[in-house]
């Protein structure tokens, strides 16, 4: 499936595009970050996608700095490796340029997000000042939260829900005002925790069977 889309819509503030590329990737059986889709390791088209949309600047948050690196991907030191996504959006809202208040964190595993959905996060938080995140709404009606649009200021309260042991983002992120992005299309929002999950994952399933 084509991951390009083009989106002719109005300027955007100025954002920072971060992916995020920790965790175990144990049901992918390899580093999720590095596996290739159409030839280019996951992370670095989800950062392609970031360009293409006009972030200012692209970074990863862990990953492979070797791998990601030869395709041009500056990667920043996860603060708190191996401690769960809400230590990767705090690593993510902490770096980069403090002066661009908007920063667009996407997980790595978004192999078909494209341009126009990454507009359109950033562009609804833009109109919604009062707004401390904007993210496409899950199932259960909560924000997606690694498709998401933050702004900076909500950072010190995701440092104190993880100071006091919280790992996940939906729950360090209760209470935060948050806007809604609807009309998305879920194909370009979906993940991969598998192999099988990816265009020609099955190419990547171990050849004995387990």
């Amino acid at each position: 499936m084509a991951q390009d889309s083009e989106d002719h819509g109005e300027a955007l503030p100025p954002f920072e595009g971060v992916v995020l590329c920790g965790g175990s990737s144990r049901r992918m059986g390899r580093d999720k970050a590095c596996v290739p889709v159409d030839g280019v390791p996951l992370a670095v088209r989800v950062a392609r996608a970031l360009t293409a949309a006009g972030a200012v600047s692209v970074r990863a948050v862990g990953g492979d700095e070797a791998v990601l690196g030869a395709h041009g991907l500056a990667v920043e030191r996860d603060r708190y490796p191996g401690e769960g996504p809400l230590g990767g959006v705090v690593t993510a809202l902490r770096g980069g340029d403090a002066e661009v208040e908007i920063v667009v964190v996407l997980a790595c595993d978004l192999w078909n997000i494209g341009p126009v959905e990454i507009r359109a996060v950033v562009g609804a938080l833009g109109a919604a000042p009062d707004a401390e995140a904007a993210a496409p709404v899950a199932d259960d009606g909560r924000p997606q939260l690694l498709t998401a649009a933050f702004r900076r200021r909500v950072l010190p309260r995701l440092e104190s829900a993880f100071t006091v042991g919280e790992r996940a983002v939906r729950r360090g992120f209760e209470g935060a005002r948050w806007v809604p992005v609807e009309g998305l299309d879920p194909e370009r929002l979906v993940d991969a925790d598998e192999p099988w999950q990816l265009p020609g994952g099955d190419q990547l399933l171990p050849t004995d069977g387990r």
